[in-house]
């Protein structure tokens, strides 16, 4: 048997690391970091703070008004609906700040998601249409990029369920196919965990006002 045959077939300290490097994703690195802190400056740039005082505002008027305790100040708008039409209105009001909020927070970051799995060293195309991470993300970022053209191509209103409903759909294709194959690594779970909460945006704008 000829050594340097057997010496010539025994994987490299660079090739192991190189093959687990793609098998389960990458380290955090710089870019990362600048893609992260742009979506949270997008979120900002879309009025995520006013979007979050509206939501509090309106938890503040709910407590008041069930006799919880009593704030120091309230919009006096907030105060008419409560008294004309009750907990009703208000809850249909926090359900829509709620997905507001929901909206402003997830956008930006299902493209921070798409473009950290953009930064190599990746898997091949084949392995991350399996990946429910990235599957979900790119299907909703094709969605919510729909919604835009919609109106200024077609004239037609595209409601914001769909991007919910395109990452269920997303899931739905790779439970059916037997294609689920999440990847461990911080960039598919963070994809998970994203579109699981466009999930719930899903059923708040779904449910009966």
């Amino acid at each position: 048997m000829d050594l340097r045959d057997s010496r010539s077939r025994v994987p490299s300290a660079a090739s192991i690391a190189d093959s687990e490097s793609t098998s389960c994703g990458r380290g955090i690195r710089l870019l990362d970091l600048m893609i992260t802190t742009a979506a949270v400056e997008a979120s900002i740039g879309f009025g995520i703070h006013l979007a979050v005082e509206t939501l509090w505002y309106h938890v503040i008027s709910f407590c008041e008004f069930m006799g919880h305790f009593a704030p120091e100040y309230s919009w006096w708008w907030m105060r008419l609906d409560l008294a004309l039409f009750g907990t009703t209105n208000v809850a249909a009001q926090f359900l829509n700040d709620t997905a507001d909020v929901g909206l402003r927070v997830l956008i930006p970051l299902t493209v921070a998601i798409l473009l950290h799995r953009a930064v190599p060293p990746r898997p091949g195309w084949d392995r991350l249409a399996q990946q429910p991470g990235f599957r979900a993300t790119a299907a909703a970022s094709a969605a919510f990029l729909a919604i835009p053209a919609g109106r200024m191509y077609g004239s037609m209103e595209v409601p914001v369920w769909v991007i919910p409903g395109s990452v269920a759909a997303s899931w739905l294709a790779l439970a059916v196919r037997k294609r689920w194959a999440p990847e461990s690594s911080w960039i598919d779970r963070a994809g998970r965990v994203v579109e699981t909460a466009w999930l719930a945006i899903g059923i708040i704008l779904i449910l009966p006002r």
